[in-house]
């Protein structure tokens, strides 16, 4: 291992410079694990996905899907690009389900509208939890396997689906 590492580096230190900046949107002397998953989940025809557009399709999206965050005053969306926030995607359920946080750094990318989807699928679930179960077992949801297929049911399912890409694209 020590022989590779040793023949790539120089090779390694060259396109890094060159690439973390373009691939990134700024210059990183030391990427974090994010900017090098963000980077492993890069497609060819990112540019379709503009940073700019992320917020309204993913918001029109879930509208016709019937689910308007701008009607669902439980889920909170932050979306916004600000400078020291982390790429990865979350829901914080701060107070299930009055108060959940829909949290997606538009980047550019496919990967952006894949997360939104996927959190957002997380954020419904949350925000459909009856409040007669808080402070139980069940105020969290039946379980994480449950709660993570519901997020991968719009993730996968729906928002990878032929039909979706037919309408949305």
């Amino acid at each position: 291992i020590r022989t590779v590492a040793d023949t790539t580096e120089n090779s390694y230190a060259a396109r890094a410079a060159r690439l973390f900046p373009e691939l990134l949107g700024r210059d990183v002397a030391h990427p974090s694990r994010a900017h090098a998953q963000h980077m492993r989940s890069l497609h060819e025809f990112d540019s379709v996905y503009t940073q700019e557009r992320m917020i309204d399709v993913c918001n029109t999206t879930l509208s016709e899907l019937g689910f308007d965050l701008s009607s669902i005053p439980t889920i909170k969306p932050d979306l916004e690009d600000r400078p020291q926030k982390n790429p990865r995607a979350c829901v914080i359920p701060t107070r299930v389900p009055d108060e959940v946080y829909l949290v997606v750094r538009p980047t550019g990318g496919l990967s952006d509208y894949q997360a939104f989807m996927h959190e957002a699928g997380h954020a419904m679930y949350e925000q459909g939890i009856d409040m007669i179960y808080e402070a139980t077992p069940l105020g969290g949801g039946t379980s994480s396997g449950v709660h993570e297929s519901q997020s991968r049911t719009w993730e996968n399912l729906v928002g990878r689906s032929r039909g979706f890409w037919q309408h949305f694209y």
